[in-house]
């Protein structure tokens, strides 16, 4: 059974009674905005130290797009912290980019809550405290975020 949701005065005399429903869904029409939306982050050489963070306050993260140039595996951490981010920090998301990966997309229409800040950084090494810095340009990363 679906949930029906009525606007207007639910009568049968009124003729701006409307039911919803699967067969009969309320118009909705999205429509592009110059005010908003996302605040686009670009960052073309992502390193293990000294990464200015996205976003040095409380946001959310909608869209990470992240790639590879180099021929080993590399990885990115996620760290809800206003400024940079270094080994000793702990990565609330971690991202693994193989070797010559195009790109790793995270898109979360609803976003990733950060209560302090969203920073990230990259490194050779999965584990948390790894410090080897990628090849400068290695990682490459595109952001969208409130």
């Amino acid at each position: 059974m679906s949930n029906y949701v009525h606007y207007g005065q639910p009568s049968s005399a009124d003729p701006n009674t409307k039911t919803i429903s699967d067969a009969n869904p309320l118009p909705v029409n999205p429509s592009a905005g110059t005010s908003g939306g996302c605040t686009p982050y670009s960052n073309l050489d992502v390193q293990n130290t000294g990464v200015t963070p996205i976003k040095a306050s409380a946001g959310q993260l909608y869209h990470l797009f992240a790639s590879n140039q180099a021929n080993a595996d590399r990885w990115l951490k996620v760290y809800d912290k206003g400024s940079a981010a270094t080994s000793g920090d702990t990565p609330v998301l971690r991202y693994k980019l193989p070797a010559l990966a195009s790109g790793t997309l995270l898109a979360v229409p609803t976003g990733v809550v950060f209560a302090n800040g969203i920073a990230i950084r990259a490194c050779v090494e999965q584990a948390d405290g790894g410090n080897t810095a990628p090849t400068a340009s290695d990682v490459t990363v595109d952001a969208a975020f409130k």
